[in-house]
């Protein structure tokens, strides 16, 4: 049923084994007239005036109709996982995060919130150079992420432990170099 709210009056409490509950009496423009619960004095579930859907869930001993609101179920929504705008944005979450714990690793001072930015744009180029494929997408900021933490590991030697342990491609490799090359250059 629909109808818009005519009148809220609060009726009583009780007090029950999960606290206490309040009961109002309420009419609707339609002239159905019953009761609602709910666990707040100062109630939200039924406001008047508002226009709602609801439902005759059951009725008291008096024979007095007991109403909730009826509970829409929402649309089924499209996933966006190939969606281009949803991961661009990821995208660019994945590259600032990974700027800042670049930063954080290499001991930089950041001196101006540009600087991670300029790295953060970097990757993301990177990123997205692909397309926005979200499995192509995922691919390449998993990368990135991989590569910021080895950041401590600077020496070639324990590149070479860490490339072998994580059988990473030498194009993320030279990736990773490259994103180095352009931080220290900032």
């Amino acid at each position: 049923m629909k109808s818009k709210v005519k009148t809220v009056k609060f009726n009583r409490e009780w007090d029950g084994t999960h606290g206490k509950i309040f009961y109002f009496d309420i009419e609707f423009d339609n002239g159905d007239k019953g009761q609602f619960s709910t666990n707040k004095k100062e109630q939200t579930k039924f406001k008047e005036g508002e226009e709602v859907n609801y439902i005759e869930k059951s009725k008291t001993k008096n024979n007095t109709p007991i109403y909730d609101k009826e509970k829409i179920e929402q649309p089924f929504n499209k996933s966006n996982y190939n969606d281009p705008i949803a991961n661009m944005k990821m995208a660019m979450s994945v590259s600032q995060s990974a700027a800042g714990e670049m930063y954080s690793k290499l001991g930089k001072t950041i001196k101006k919130n540009d600087n991670v930015q300029n790295v953060a744009k970097i990757f993301y180029d990177w990123i997205i150079k692909e397309g926005t494929n979200r499995d192509v997408l995922s691919l390449r900021w998993n990368a990135i992420q991989r590569e910021v933490s080895m950041i401590p590991a600077r020496d070639s030697e324990a590149i070479a432990k860490q490339v072998a342990s994580h059988t990473l491609s030498t194009e993320i490799i030279n990736n990773a170099s490259y994103f180095i090359q352009q931080l220290e250059n900032l």
